[in-house]
């Protein structure tokens, strides 16, 4: 329990920082009245309503003291309303967070069931030219960033092979798998090369422990030995690394989402950006961070069961 709390506790704190520090920029960077007439200009609001505005945007207060409103609100739920568009801004994240998060768990997905096999056979075959081949190719696509990997992906597959859609419907549905295909490989080819590399090094090592000795001194299978006890306690860095990129991941989909015009977070908060909508803005980052920190302690929990001695860390 104690470990829990401990993790618990980080996550909170990193949360805080990092929802305050993006919630002060927004006011900082411009000062307060430039942020007010920015919303009146896209209101066409007359000066008459400014008042209600700055009431809205607790102008008077101290910046800790609007922070905290805003996150009391935003713990319920309440992210505001978005003066672009009219509309309350919980209402326009739902379906984008949706799509970018079964983006990222499909790229995830895709990663590891390429990754796990290729590193195990680079592992057995250490040293040989399946091993080199395997580590060459790994290198090679860690070498091409997603979005060029995504471009060639778009040529290959939709504009040539005709086999997947280059560009997602405005109306993409979590479980449309044709058309999260490519935009997913597009971000987990570059994990694949990352992972394989990491599981392979944990288990040549894991191959040279005693306890492997005696599972072949057993007469098992070679499957058995690579599948049920290597594999194993060969997979904490893979976990850790899984978890960090994840976070990552969430992040990089804004330009995969503008490769393939993917109605997720990323095309959100760049529309955002550009409409200077500010609250849709500080939401964005908050459910991100959210995301990312709260991946994070899941990773720590398994972590945790993977080898029990981190417990008492």
């Amino acid at each position: 329990m104690k470990f829990v709390a401990v993790r618990a506790v980080q996550l909170v704190v990193v949360l805080v920082t990092a929802t305050f520090f993006v919630f002060s920029l927004t006011f900082l960077a411009d000062g307060d009245d430039a942020v007010v007439d920015s919303i009146l200009q896209i209101e066409a609001g007359s000066e008459t309503r400014r008042a209600e505005v700055e009431e809205g945007l607790n102008i008077d207060d101290p910046l800790p003291v609007r922070y905290v409103k805003w996150a009391g609100d935003a713990v319920t739920g309440d992210f505001g309303r978005s003066y672009v568009l009219g509309r309350d801004v919980s209402d326009l994240l739902v379906e984008p967070l949706k799509r970018t998060l079964a983006l990222v768990v499909y790229a995830q997905i895709i990663a590891i069931l390429l990754a796990v096999p290729a590193g195990i056979i680079a592992a057995y075959r250490a040293n040989t030219w399946i091993d080199r081949g395997v580590s060459t190719g790994a290198i090679g696509l860690l070498a091409v960033p997603n979005y060029v990997m995504a471009i060639f992906l778009v040529f290959l597959f939709a504009s040539t092979w005709k086999v997947f859609p280059g560009i997602v419907d405005s109306d993409l549905q979590i479980f449309d798998f044709k058309s999260y295909f490519l935009p997913s490989l597009s971000l987990a080819l570059g994990q694949v090369a990352v992972y394989m590399r990491l599981l392979r090094t944990d288990m040549i090592a894991t191959l040279q422990e005693d306890f492997i000795g005696m599972a072949k001194a057993k007469g098992l299978t070679t499957r058995s030995i690579l599948f049920r006890h290597a594999l194993r306690p060969s997979s904490l860095s893979l976990v850790t690394s899984v978890g960090l990129s994840t976070g990552a991941l969430i992040g990089g989909t804004v330009i995969i989402e503008q490769i393939f015009a993917m109605p997720g977070m990323g095309t959100l908060v760049v529309r955002a950006i550009f409409q200077d909508d500010i609250f849709v803005i500080q939401a964005v980052v908050a459910v991100i961070a959210f995301a990312f920190v709260l991946i994070n302690f899941l990773v720590d929990l398994f972590y945790a069961v993977l080898d029990p001695r981190i417990r008492s860390v």
